[in-house]
């Protein structure tokens, strides 16, 4: 079923009446509405017969505009309720018709003007307006309401006389009242508005209407203005001769803006409009819906034809910029390159709202002291002209001012932000190893740990930058990073062409980036004394032949020994004879051994049994070794004398 819904229709209203019944006996008979919404409902009422009576009805206003197509189609669903429901349904097509909301409003109330006798039939003497404020249906037709046959008005409003005012002596003039009526076209009903037009038709003696001395009105005033400031002035010329006829008397305002403004006389042929409020140019930029109507004083008066008055609102530099932060932290390393952007600075300026760029906005911005070092460009970037040093100057506490353009009147506003930069120590320079060269020892076998010596480098760069942390590469040797201090890491034994090392110690400073140097480290290990000089184990004890025919200071033979420690005073031996030499002396160097006297054979067999001590020359003191030799003169030897290096006491079977 299709029914046609007013947009206008109010809650309550019956959209549609049923009736339910069912063949079966006590059915118990329900209907709802499929689907469910807020827009309609459904009112029921059981009767006695058992028949369920009810009414389809609005719920809520409809809005033509803005309802959901959804909910103008509806199901209403009749169900007995049944052990197996029986249901019955019918469907309903909503079609939501916009009604007729608003009558047609006429421009001005009321409307006045005048006309000579004589005037030619069919003159238009004045048009109405008349707009309606539906979305639809609003086209709107003119008429004068009652019967009158000395006027008619076309459908554009324009009204026109159909007879030509005869000039009688008896009236000296004659006022028309009409009653025009706008009417729209809405439905379900038209709406209609009512004006009074009053038409005065005047004797020859008042034959013009005063006229204002220009058709358009366009003038200015600057915003936050006083109230009472004159916007415009104005003067009025009439035809006429001397007299009242001549003179204008009376002023009139109308318009939707004709409320901010007022209009005085300032004497008979000029006067002023003044503003009644104070103008803020953000709001609104124009008013243009002002009119102006002069009256004079003949007799009767005659109207001037309307003319438009059209005020523009002048914005002026009344505020000045505004930045979007007070202070501005920034944080450059040495290293920014100059003329690069690090940053911004912004302003706006509240007097400027997207209009006349030419005299409203930022014109540019400012270091104020002038810097040498940083500077802005007229958009707010910030970049240096030259480089920062942290060495010398760690930080910039500088005023950036924010000037506006200026503004019609050449007036500019300023003001201003501050601007903080730190800087970052960007190192350049390198540690420097201090006393070069480092050259340390290290004795032999000693322990892990041991400390060895210590290297030192400095910074010249500032702060964090200065600080340098040590390191090397060697499994047999550490070092402290922060010190410089450098340990052993095991125990070092000494050997021949193999007790020099050298290291590379690297210092690195902590700075971004890390710079670094690197310094040579030559460790010597020492050998130290820890091992006695020993004679040949094949000569122990050694046996020497002395012939009967030797001669003093005769070589005999030579005792050797040997020091492990191999070079230096630690394997330097010295030889001495320490026991039963007094017939016999030893080279201290070589350990030749010669005799000291001719020697006397005195029994057949004759030994000589001397200890000869080697000793070397190192530090700690220094060890010994002692060796008995036999000497024969004769076949049989003798060991008499043991020195208490623990030496073997020979066999005398031997």
């Amino acid at each position: 079923t299709n029914l046609t819904l007013w947009d206008s229709t109010p809650t309550g209203y019956i959209l549609f009446n049923f009736t339910v019944t069912d063949q079966s006996p006590g059915a118990a008979l329900s209907v709802q509405l499929v689907p469910d919404n807020t827009v309609f409902g459904v009112v029921t009422q059981q009767q006695q017969n058992g028949s369920l009576v009810g009414s389809l009805v609005v719920n809520k206003a409809l809005s033509w505009q803005y309802q959901n197509a959804s909910d103008l189609t509806v199901t209403l669903v009749a169900s007995d309720n049944g052990t197996v429901p029986k249901t019955a349904s019918i469907s309903f097509f909503l079609t939501l018709v916009y009604a007729n909301k608003y009558s047609p409003q006429f421009a001005r109330l009321p409307y006045q003007t005048t006309a000579l006798f004589q005037t030619a039939v069919g003159t238009a003497l004045l048009q109405v307006t008349a707009t309606d404020s539906d979305p639809v249906d609003n086209a709107v037709t003119y008429s004068i309401n009652y019967a009158n046959f000395n006027f008619s008005i076309d459908s554009d409003g324009t009204i026109r006389n159909l007879l030509a005012f005869p000039i009688s002596d008896a009236v000296k003039n004659i006022t028309y009242t009409l009653v025009v009526v706008a009417t729209d076209s809405g439905k379900p009903m038209p709406f209609s508005t009512s004006t009074n037009v009053t038409i005065l038709v005047i004797q020859p003696n008042n034959f013009f209407n005063p006229e204002l001395n220009q058709t358009a009105y366009t003038t200015s005033i600057e915003k936050g203005n006083a109230v009472g400031t004159v916007v415009l002035a104005f003067s009025v010329s009439d035809t006429d001769a001397l007299g009242p006829a001549s003179q204008v008397t009376s002023v009139i305002l109308f318009g939707a803006d004709a409320k901010y403004f007022t209009a005085n006389l300032t004497s008979t042929n000029a006067g002023v409009v003044i503003a009644t409020t104070s103008f803020n140019y953000t709001d609104r930029q124009v008013y243009s819906d002002i009119y102006i109507q002069v009256t004079d004083g003949g007799t009767p008066p005659r109207f001037s034809s309307v003319s438009r008055i059209t005020v523009t609102i002048i914005n002026i530099n009344a505020l000045p910029p505004v930045f979007n932060l007070p202070l501005y932290n920034f944080t450059l390393l040495e290293s920014q390159p100059t003329f690069q952007v690090f940053g911004s600075v912004s302003a706006t300026d509240p007097d400027y709202i997207g209009l006349d760029s030419a005299h409203f906005g930022i014109g540019g911005y400012y270091i104020i002291p002038d810097n040498t070092t940083l500077t802005v460009y007229p958009n707010g970037s910030l970049f240096l002209v030259q480089r920062v040093d942290y060495e010398i100057r760690k930080f910039y506490n500088l005023t950036v001012l924010a000037v506006d353009k200026p503004d019609i009147h050449l007036t500019q506003r300023t003001s201003s932000a501050t601007i903080y930069i730190n800087v970052l120590n960007f190192h350049t320079i390198p540690p420097i190893f201090l006393n070069l060269p480092y050259s340390f020892n290290i004795s032999e076998k000693s322990a892990p740990g041991t400390y060895v010596g210590q290297v030192a480098a400095v910074d010249g760069d500032a702060g964090l930058s200065s600080e340098v942390a040590y390191s090397l590469q060697s499994s047999q040797f550490s070092i402290n990073s922060t010190t410089g201090a450098i340990y052993s890491s095991q125990s070092l034994t000494w050997q021949a062409n193999a007790s020099l090392y050298t290291l590379v110690v690297i210092a690195m400073d902590v700075g971004t980036p890390d710079l670094v140097s690197n310094a040579s480290v030559a460790i010597k290990v020492l050998d130290i004394n820890d091992n006695p000089p020993k004679f040949l184990p094949s000569s122990s004890p050694a046996i020497l032949v002395l012939y009967t025919n030797a001669q003093r200071y005769q070589f005999i033979g030579n005792i050797t020994a040997y020091d492990s420690d191999e070079v230096g005073p630690n394997s330097l031996i010295e030889y001495s004879i320490i026991g039963g030499g007094v017939n016999f002396f030893i080279d201290n160097t070589t350990g030749s051994l010669y005799v000291n006297v001719t020697p006397t054979l005195t029994t057949v067999y004759l030994v000589y049994n001397i200890t000869i001590l080697a000793k070397d020359h190192g530090n700690p003191p220094p060890e010994c070794d002692a060796k008995c030799v036999n000497i024969r003169h004769q076949r049989h030897q003798f060991c008499t004398l043991l020195h208490q290096c623990n030496l073997p006491i020979p066999d005398e079977s031997e």
